[in-house]
């Protein structure tokens, strides 16, 4: 199983996620990432129509140039084009985000792999964790939690504090200067999964636990929107921004049927009609002029034992892979670089602890991560930075 610890007061904030839900998992990291190439050429209907578009733009663009040359040529005062600004290089810089299990004290650090080398957003005092990552330029956003809120002791387990939702921010390359700032009060454990910036503000998604089921939270800038109201369980998953709208994907339970969830989709915060088939959840979401690419999960018989991963699109839906190994849980791609999070589960040690490790992949090769303790780490998310060349 993936890492949670021994109390459910303190479970990874998407424990819940990993066992009951959220199950893209494959074998082989090859198979994995050629199928993940495949996704990048389907569905043919949106791709088409995209395609199309881009073609008339494009005619369109030329005839208008053509014609304003033209009259250039014509027109004496028409002032000399702007000359050509230089483009400067950039490399890329791949941050994966996690966690990394605290030797000898049983909760976790908030950590990044910048590259591969192990950076720390925590101390190790508390139970802390890296849910989700953006990148707006050179700048950094990660989403996560600490477990620094209230005290809870409920009588089934030792006290335990609540988890905190916060957002750091760096610049790339500064990643020691990190800001940290916390977006809930701590009365109730609160995990903001997913970040993005769109017109100068900070959007994330997630979830708070005011009691058993949860509430479907976006936040703007610090500033928390309930899109359910905790009558029955919700969680949202991703973000994402078209222009100045902004999308979250996740699921919510009806109230006639507690026991599985319909994928859902809110635009600027209302939820708009996507499905009715319980059993579905959205964990990632592309929109463009409109259009939906959604990655998520089905189940035929509302169960555990056969989730598989899907994408929709205006084509419909197509079943993406079907194994048990490895649980992906985030994708990058970078020109022709694809770049794949995954979490496995490789059994137990000598006393019979759950061995948890964390792979990223590039085009297939797996990618060396720097870990103090080899045998409880994990990924949640990855995402690639560009940076001028020093």
């Amino acid at each position: 199983m993936f890492p949670i610890r021994g109390k459910a007061a303190i479970w990874h904030p998407r424990a819940k996620l990993i066992f009951v839900k959220r199950t893209t998992v494959l074998q082989d990291s090859k198979a994995f990432c050629k199928e993940l190439k495949f996704l990048w050429k389907t569905p043919d209907k949106f791709i088409t129509n995209m395609r199309r578009k881009m073609f008339f733009a494009a005619a369109l663009c030329c005839i208008v140039s053509a014609v304003m040359v033209s009259c250039g040529k014509d027109n004496p005062d028409t002032p000399e084009p702007e000359p050509e600004v230089p483009v400067t290089p950039k490399d890329t810089v791949v941050y994966a985000v996690g966690q990394e299990a605290v030797p000898g004290k049983g909760y976790y650090y908030a950590t990044i792999w910048k590259d591969g080398k192990r950076i720390l957003l925590s101390d190790g005092s508390y139970d802390a964790f890296c849910n989700g990552a953006y990148a707006d330029g050179e700048t950094i956003y990660i989403a996560g939690c600490e477990a620094t809120g209230d005290l809870v002791d409920d009588g089934y387990y030792e006290p335990y504090h609540q988890n905190v939702g916060v957002i750091w921010k760096f610049k790339a390359g500064e990643e020691d200067k990190a800001e940290k700032t916390v977006i809930s009060d701590g009365k109730y454990s609160t995990s903001p999964i997913a970040v993005t910036v769109a017109d100068g503000k900070v959007y994330a998604a997630g979830f708070d636990s005011p009691d058993y089921d949860r509430r479907a939270i976006l936040w703007t800038d610090g500033q928390p929107q309930y899109l359910t109201d905790g009558k029955t369980d919700a969680l949202a998953y991703c973000i994402y921004s078209d222009g100045k709208d902004v999308y979250v994907g996740g699921y919510v339970q009806p109230a006639s049927n507690k026991q599985g969830g319909i994928a859902t989709i809110w635009k600027n915060g209302v939820a708009q009609d996507f499905t009715d088939y319980v059993g579905t959840e959205v964990t990632g979401l592309y929109v463009k002029d409109g259009e939906y690419v959604i990655e998520g999960n089905m189940t035929e018989t509302n169960s555990a034992e056969d989730i598989c991963p899907y994408i929709w699109t205006s084509a419909g839906a197509q079943k993406v892979a079907e194994t048990t190994l490895c649980q992906g849980v985030g994708l990058a791609v970078a020109g022709n670089d694809i770049y794949v999070a995954g979490n496995e589960s490789a059994g137990y040690d000598s006393e019979y602890n759950p061995i948890n490790i964390a792979h990223l992949w590039k085009n297939g090769v797996e990618q060396e991560l720097e870990v103090e303790y080899k045998n409880d780490f994990s990924l949640w998310g990855v995402i690639c930075a560009y940076v001028e060349q020093k």
